[in-house]
């Protein structure tokens, strides 16, 4: 068994989680740079599903110097922020709000208030470490007014699943992706709640996808959040978690959509192409934090 597959069982997982509580922030860090280095060196499924990625995003090809680079940010970024997820489950309420930084924005945005009988859909690209925005939500004294619906991957490994059970406990409602799960979904924004997804994982093959323009080639990607919010009359809400150079977390709320106020015959069709915009800028300005381990061009793949 390799590393990565080592780290999504539910052993792999619990010894993380233990290390993470263990080994203090500095030299976890300086040791997760060593072994990221280590990794990005290796020709794997994981390092070319990364360097495929990077050379549409960059706009140059799997063979550029740059990407190389890249590939270890990337993992780093992957590392250190797990390693600071975990930490954070065991710190307090102060320590975490204090090494996350959640804009008034965000809360501006949550309140009932500002979206009159409204369900709001919020949606991420794996950009920085989305763990950390449920993390900073969870430490503030906002967070009892609200209750979100999270819907995360479905049918997860064993590590997963015990990664979404700390997720839960951190107040937040954790759905693995199903039927059942977006009916709940569609019930709760139809109602005026809250409900968060990602939104740029190609789904497996054999499961349902559509193919769009992405970086201007052809991706197979999810289109059901679009969907989801047209069909409830939901607004859209686009957020991702910047991992800053400081070693601190900062949520960024980039823009709200109304399905209602777009162009087209075709509201979700343009909900997704608006939103698949948003994230296409974002990126771009941040590829070194775009933690996407799955080729999202496969045919790019050397």
């Amino acid at each position: 068994m390799n590393l990565q597959r080592f780290l999504i069982t539910e052993t792999g997982t619990r010894l993380a989680i233990r290390l993470s509580r263990l080994i203090p922030r500095p030299i976890a860090h300086r040791l997760l740079r060593i072994i990221t280095l280590f990794v990005a060196r290796r020709d794997t499924p994981l390092t070319r599903a990364i360097q495929s990625n990077m050379s549409v995003v960059l706009d140059t090809t799997p063979e550029d110097p740059t990407i190389d680079r890249l590939i270890h940010e990337v993992l780093f970024c992957s590392a250190s922020g797990t390693y600071d997820f975990f930490h954070a489950l065991g710190s307090s309420p102060e320590r975490n709000s204090s090494l996350v930084d959640m804009p008034q924005a965000i809360w501006d945005a949550l309140d009932p208030a500002s979206r009159p009988g409204r369900g709001l859909l919020v949606v991420g690209p794996h950009v920085g470490v989305l763990d950390m925005g449920g993390i900073g939500f969870a430490a503030s004294h906002h967070a009892d007014s609200h209750e979100v619906q999270v819907l995360s991957y479905a049918l997860p490994p064993s590590g997963y699943q015990l990664v979404n059970d700390l997720r839960s406990t951190e107040g937040l409602i954790l759905t693995p992706s199903s039927g059942d799960a977006m009916r709940q979904a569609a019930e709760r924004l139809h109602n005026g709640g809250i409900v968060f997804t990602s939104l740029d994982r190609p789904p497996p093959r054999g499961k349902r996808a559509q193919t769009t323009d992405f970086f201007g080639k052809p991706a197979r990607l999810w289109n059901g959040f679009a969907r989801l919010a047209t069909a409830n009359d939901a607004l859209l809400l686009i957020i991702w978690v910047e991992q800053t150079t400081s070693g601190r977390y900062r949520l960024h709320v980039v823009r709200q959509l109304d399905p209602k106020e777009l162009d087209g015959n075709d509201p979700a069709a343009a909900l997704w192409r608006a939103t698949l915009d948003e994230v296409e800028t974002i990126i771009r300005a941040h590829p070194e934090q775009w933690l996407m381990f799955f080729p999202v061009w496969p045919e790019t793949i050397q």
